[in-house]
């Protein structure tokens, strides 16, 4: 099931404040997610990417430092 922008926002909050150490902050997790077309303009240090579909996704400013990569839809946009 394709993710909602504001599911998006929220889980990318937590993870910003799981980054830094604050309460309520937890790690994204996108396994099986469906994040086509998805505006990732945004930290994705640590995300989990497993089997995620992020065709057409821009990822223009991504950081995908020590991502888990393992197995998700690489065609994304890069503008």
């Amino acid at each position: 099931m394709k993710m909602t922008s504001e599911q998006l926002a929220g889980i990318l909050d937590l993870h910003k404040k799981w980054l830094n150490k604050e309460s309520g902050g937890k790690r994204a997790d996108f396994t099986n997610a469906d994040l086509t077309k998805a505006d990732l303009h945004s930290d994705l240090h640590l995300f989990s990417l497993r089997l995620t579909n992020l065709h057409g996704a821009d990822l223009t400013v991504a950081n995908l430092t020590d991502a888990i990569l393992h197995g998700f839809n690489f065609s994304f946009i890069i503008r």
